[in-house]
């Protein structure tokens, strides 16, 4: 250590202050462009067809924090990231031979059939 940084260590000590912390810049705040889910994103009129996997009360969909309950057979405006949900939410069922009952592979289909309505489009 030099005799300079022995100085200003010694003198640091025989002050009573705290020293401050730095202050850090603060980041630039971020701009979310309108989405969906936001207001101001594209909605669209759909409703889910009647299915097993659906309860009578209605199923949970939760998107960026929002959450909608679509019930089977009612229609609901939903914001269009929804679809991709529905999409995605796929499920195997079996391909079975009519003539022996094997099954000869699965295929995917939607678990939770939906319609678009002509005014949702």
């Amino acid at each position: 250590m030099n005799t300079h940084s022995k100085q200003l260590s010694a003198a640091l000590a025989d002050t009573d202050e705290p020293t401050k912390p730095r202050r850090r810049k603060a980041a630039p705040a971020q701009v979310v462009p309108p989405s969906p889910s936001h207001p101001g994103g594209r909605m669209v009129e759909i409703t889910l067809e009647e299915n097993e996997n659906i309860p009578p009360t209605g199923q949970f969909f939760g998107i960026n924090g929002r959450t909608y309950i679509l019930k089977p057979g009612v229609p609901a405006k939903v914001p269009l990231e929804i679809i991709h949900v529905l999409n995605d939410a796929t499920m195997s069922v079996p391909e079975v031979d009519p003539y022996t009952n094997q099954v000869m592979g699965y295929r995917n289909r939607l678990r939770f059939p939906y319609r678009v309505s002509q005014q949702g489009i």
